[in-house]
């Protein structure tokens, strides 16, 4: 790189490329080592991280932010199913705030994961950064092993094992990749690269730092030393990892594995704002009828984001995450509009509903009732106990009204895999007439 002379204190030239300095001069480092860390004018660049997520536990779980699975240790190797959701009141067995800290513990009956419902996806060009704060009581114990880092679902990820070995344990950073119909995982034990003595039942603060633009080499943190880089420029022909779009989790194996987490936090290094594309749902512009009287709200709009998706003739995580950005209701009539979410789990007949079709573009789906069978608002009827009424508005008689549901600070909602959304109405006059549009961000 071309050296950049500049004036230190005592008015001499120093070389930033070099980082020479005349004797007495303070030293002066260099903010880059090759040509792409200044601009085209020669101006160097400056990076800051942008939190795409960060995580706390200072009272309780929040299932609006994480997602909890259980995996039945009487039918091994079956795989992790999501249940139901974390107790507020820290009651759980599995889940739980603990003095101010995650607790994720398996028993003798399940092994537990728990994970962000948002996937946090990698900015092309852009550094990715993992950092958590960790405690993993009792290491040595041969019954235990426990994962904690960024994961795309079952099939990828970059994350840190610790396995029990009795007298002593194995850490191990673990690279996963889905490529065609198998799950790879590159593993590399790390336990020689600590410090002696280092006592992983204390807590500690664990990075992982990808350059990955899918053929990057990844490096791995302890106590903010670089402990291992994966070596991966100029060795790859396929994907280091295939789907970079990841949510952070933590899983816990054996009766009494505990993993205590102070915090998480993944960041874009010099990104922003997750790249989106526009999409809408409509009920079009033929209006539809909804229930005056019986004092439920007719469901005419849903939309549901899918687990799982068909890619390259195999089962893979679906990852795209949807931010709601705008909801347009019209009618004939005074009416109230009304919005109720939940997670398929918990509600089998809207996720039975055959009207549900693939976006055109994309795997989010989207059902529009249909009148001469009620089926959307039928299966909404009998599942709307297990749904949550997150927004209510009044319109008026024959006036259109968007509803900014994002734009405003702090108030982005996300719709991510598993998720099901419902718009009804209920009409007040005689005109039992309306429809919707809602119009989306869809993370690419």
């Amino acid at each position: 790189m071309n050296s950049l002379p500049i004036l230190d204190g005592n008015g001499s030239n120093v070389d930033l490329a070099t980082t020479n300095t005349p004797s007495g001069a303070v030293t002066h480092h260099t903010l880059g080592t090759n040509d792409l860390c200044l601009d085209a004018w020669g101006r160097q660049k400056v990076v800051n991280d942008y939190t795409m997520f960060a995580g706390l536990w200072s009272f309780n779980v929040p299932n609006r932010q994480w997602v909890a699975f259980h995996q039945d240790t009487t039918n091994l190797p079956g795989g992790f199913v999501e249940v139901g959701e974390v107790p507020k009141d820290n009651t759980g067995d599995h889940i739980k705030s603990y003095n101010g800290m995650l607790s994720v513990k398996a028993d003798t009956d399940f092994n537990v994961h728990l994970q962000s419902k948002r996937h946090m996806r990698y900015q092309p060009n852009k550094g990715f950064l993992y950092s958590t704060a960790v405690i993993l009581p009792d290491p040595t114990n041969v019954l235990y092993t426990r994962h904690f880092g960024v994961m795309g679902g079952r099939r990828n990820g970059l994350y840190f094992e610790l396995i029990g070995t009795g007298s002593a344990f194995t850490l191990n950073v673990v690279r996963r990749r889905h490529i065609g119909t198998a799950v790879e995982e590159f593993k590399t034990d790390i336990t020689a690269s600590l410090p002696d003595g280092f006592d992983m039942s204390k807590g500690h603060v664990y990075d992982i730092q990808a350059q990955w633009r899918g053929v990057g080499n990844i490096k791995f943190f302890i106590d903010l030393a670089l402990i291992h880089t994966e070596e991966l420029l100029g060795t790859l022909d396929a994907m280091s990892v295939s789907n970079p779009s990841f949510h952070v989790g933590w899983s816990a194996f054996g009766d009494g594995a505990e993993i205590l987490a102070g915090c998480v936090d993944v960041s874009s290094e010099g990104g922003y704002r997750e790249q989106k594309l526009y999409t809408s749902a409509t009920t079009g512009d033929t209006l539809l009828s909804c229930r005056k009287d019986g004092g439920n709200s007719t469901a005419l709009l849903g939309l549901r984001i899918p687990t799982e998706i068909t890619y390259n003739g195999s089962a893979a995580d679906y990852t795209r995450d949807l931010l709601i950005n705008r909801m347009s209701p019209f009618g004939k009539d005074e009416m109230v509009i009304s919005v109720w979410a939940g997670r398929e789990i918990n509600l089998p007949n809207l996720a039975g509903v055959s009207l549900f079709q693939d976006n055109e573009d994309s795997y989010w789906q989207s059902a529009i009732e249909d009148t001469g069978t009620d089926e959307l608002d039928i299966a909404f009827q009998l599942d709307k106990a297990n749904m949550r009424n997150v927004y209510a508005a009044r319109l008026e008689k024959d006036v259109f009204i968007p509803i900014q549901m994002t734009g405003r600070e702090d108030l982005d909602y996300y719709m991510t895999a598993g998720d099901i959304m419902i718009f009804a109405f209920k009409p007040d006059g005689n005109s039992q007439l309306a429809g919707i549009t809602v119009e989306m961000s869809e993370e690419m």
